[in-house]
């Protein structure tokens, strides 16, 4: 967890990123 938040707080675009495609994953399914 405190990777992410280290990471998120460096890169957010990445993480919306991540969760974009995540919903697009969910939404095929």
């Amino acid at each position: 967890m405190e990777i992410k938040y280290s990471i998120g707080r460096q890169n957010p675009e990445l993480i919306q990123q991540a969760f974009a495609i995540r919903k697009q994953v969910f939404t095929d399914e």
